[in-house]
């Protein structure tokens, strides 16, 4: 269950009476002032704090013993932090302006029958304690009963008890708790109805991995049981903290996430006092056990005093733990601008993110009326400014209006303005999937993109659950791509290149998915010449581009690349190119065929120095690009790259959003090595791609950028 569907029933508890305390509590069931309620009683608060705009910390417990007080026989759920004024997921203010009261209306109201005291203590460190009762609904139209297993523990066992399995819908929120047999019962309103199914709160089993993270599901008339829960052990652990630029501990109470980038699981964990533990069930993958992953904070927890941390890529093995801590740079500066609808004034709020990837990540929104925002960054760096229009994550666009550059450059003090204008014309398609793969495609990491050749501007779509995608566009070329954040699917093709798209035309474009099921693991050995790059490793499978797939993997510490691939022929060329005259290189390419059967390749590249010179090669027998060096660099760099014949060649300069930057060459050249020196002049610090077309072939390389 999502995060805010905790923090909002966390705040549904809150129910203080202390006249002596600064904080004070009013609490009401059916509009009556009341310590007891049904389920099903309509439900509201309100909260009177020390000072307007302060913070109330909330301690939510289930009061075992009945006794009205918090003691040692208590059950401890969670805390929770409400502030004056503020408005967001989750337990909110309903008045958007300071005033020192907090004020919450519910409607019909189904926590668990229990028992339940609760805390809360404002800033002046002043508190009030007080409890409620709930008793159960009679004869309910329908229920949900299951059960949870916890490994390592056998039933009957106390630690089976009081796990709060909730169900929230259109009806309301209504929760149970489990006995010693790790059994629950949810009374439910109404039969029927759609609900959705899981945990609610962060102590949970802490430790744990739950699996299932949740159900949604309709629930008729009478009991739905087998509605089941597991908590399994983890292998490892990552924990640490988020310190400031000056190594300075930050204290900060909120969520964090850990992604394997090898399984595509994600665990929510959180932080207390600037501190954080995350259990991680690392997957064992043929002989390796050795997965990728990436942290990241809740904006909400740092943003605007600090930038967020950039997502960094780091590993770990089954069974071991790893400290890994988070540097988080203080805001000192601020970023201006604008957003207009076809140069008026908009119609709503905006939301803007500037990045960095030196310094970290940023947001905030335009004021609803004028368009008006700003940024807060810090001083030192060059940022990527974008709207973000993705309509999971941000603010969806007016229909039929699209961004007329929805990114842009600037450095702290300078205005930036984005112009929201009709679109007339659109791009859509279809998602089929290959006969007998999965076709679980999650929507929140699909999507397909299209980026304008000349503007660089990039337009996107969700895919929907009839596997449609739809991107509405103005008059322009574009290239499109099918894109998919956990790299589970490869698409065919990987891109329409150059699609002309004129006034009220659609182009209808599909991709069909292949699951990747297998690992290519490539090792690198001998004398490597590391300091020339190969920290991305691309490859493609046999054919013409366009119509091939593609895949790429990090360097990883033990010196292999780990790359998802689907069934197909595969060339591989060694991720790091070499003089001939300087080294040997054993094999100088390799085709694996890669089967609907088998799940596991391993490929050898050694790298040797001769003791000899060799002769000088004036045409090279592949085509390759090497990794520019030096990198990362400033302010130049230099990219080589060999041609087996003559033929028109394309290099070009990409941002990580896709976005075309700069084009380096587009000119016929003969066969034979090149190189050049390229210095940018108007780039931000940061991480760019340059992509190679040439003989019917397209390779992709990384190079960073520090300014």
């Amino acid at each position: 269950m999502k995060k805010y569907v905790m923090i909002l029933l966390l705040s549904l508890m809150m129910v203080p009476i202390n006249s002596n305390a600064t904080t004070h509590f009013w609490f009401w069931v059916n509009g009556e002032l009341s310590n007891t309620l049904t389920q099903g009683d309509n439900f509201a608060w309100e909260l009177d704090l020390s000072s307007v705009g302060g913070s109330v910390e909330v301690e939510i417990y289930l009061d075992l013993n009945a006794s009205h007080t918090i003691d040692a026989g208590d059950f401890f759920f969670d805390t929770i932090t409400i502030t004056d004024g503020e408005q967001e997921d989750g337990p909110s203010d309903s008045s958007a302006v300071p005033d020192g009261n907090i004020y919450l209306q519910f409607g019909p109201f189904g926590f668990a029958a229990q028992n339940y005291v609760l805390r809360a203590t404002d800033q002046d460190e002043s508190s009030a304690t007080n409890w409620f009762q709930i008793s159960p609904m009679a004869d309910p139209p329908a229920t949900v009963s299951g059960t949870i297993t916890i490994e390592g523990t056998d039933s009957p066992d106390p630690k089976y008890e009081n796990v709060m399995i909730a169900a929230m819908g259109e009806n309301g929120i209504w929760s149970g708790l489990t006995d010693e047999n790790g059994d629950y019962l949810i009374n439910l309103p109404v039969a029927d109805a759609l609900w959705q199914i899981g945990t609610i709160f962060d102590n949970t089993l802490p430790g744990y991995i739950k699996d299932p993270q949740g159900y949604e599901q309709n629930i008729p008339a009478g009991n739905t049981g087998s509605i089941n829960f597991s908590f399994f052990l983890p292998s490892s652990y990552v924990y640490g903290s988020i310190f400031d630029q000056n190594e300075a501990l930050i204290i900060c109470d909120g969520y964090i996430y850990l992604s394997n980038e090898t399984t595509g699981n994600q665990t929510e964990s959180v932080v207390r006092g600037g501190h954080f533990t995350i259990p991680v069930q690392v997957d064992i993958q043929g002989s390796d056990s050795t997965n990728t992953l990436i942290i990241r904070t809740d904006d909400r927890m740092l943003i605007p005093d600090y930038l967020r941390p950039t997502d960094k890529q780091f590993e770990l093995k089954w069974g071991d733990s790893l400290e890994y801590n988070l540097i988080a740079y203080q805001t000192n500066a601020k970023i201006y601008g604008y957003v207009t609808e076809n140069s008026q004034n908009p119609s709503k709020a905006y939301q803007l993110a500037a990045w960095s990837d030196a310094l970290g990540q940023t947001m905030t929104e335009s004021d609803p009326s004028s368009g008006y925002f700003e940024l807060s960054v810090r001083e030192g760096a060059t940022y990527s400014i974008w709207l973000q229009d993705d309509p999971e994550y941000g603010t969806p666009l007016p229909p039929g209006y699209v961004i007329e550059q929805n990114w842009q450059m600037a450095e702290p003090g300078e205005t930036v303005y984005f112009n929201l204008i009709p679109s007339n014309a659109a791009i859509s398609g279809t998602i089929s999937f290959d006969p007998g793969d999965p076709t679980g495609l999650d929507p929140e990491h699909s999507r397909v993109s299209a980026w304008e050749t000349t503007t660089s501007s990039t337009y996107s779509s969700p895919i929907d659950e009839s596997n449609h995608f739809f991107i509405p566009v103005i008059d322009g070329n574009y290239n499109v791509q099918f894109n998919e954040d956990n790299n589970q699917y490869l698409a065919m093709p990987n891109q329409y290149p150059a699609i002309s798209v004129a006034a009220d035309t659609v182009d209808t474009l599909d991709f069909e998915l292949n699951y990747a099921h297998a690992v290519i693991t490539v090792k690198l050995r001998g004398d490597v010449p590391f300091d020339q790059g190969g920290e991305f490793y691309g490859i493609s499978s046999v054919g013409e581009w366009p119509w091939m797939y593609q895949t790429g993997a990090q360097l990883e510490a033990d010196s292999t690349y780990h790359l998802k691939v689907c069934e197909g022929q595969w060339y591989l060329q060694p991720p790091i190119y070499v003089n001939p005259q300087e080294y040997t290189l054993t094999p100088s390419d390799t085709t694996i065929t890669v089967t609907e059967e088998d799940s596991s390749y391993y490929v050898e590249f050694t790298y040797g120095i001769p003791a000899g010179i060799a002769e000088n090669q004036t045409s090279p027998t592949r085509f390759y690009l090497n990794q520019n060096y030096p990198n990362p660099f400033n302010p130049s760099t230099t990219i080589s790259y060999g041609l087996r014949k003559s033929g028109q060649v394309k290099l070009e300069i990409y941002n990580i959003l896709g976005e075309k930057v700069a084009t380096l060459i587009d000119a016929v050249q003969k066969a034979g090595n090149h190189q050049l020196e390229w210095s940018p002049q108007n780039l931000a610090s940061g991480v760019y791609l340059y992509r190679l077309e040439a003989e019917g072939l397209v390779m992709t390389k990384k190079l960073i950028l520090i300014r």
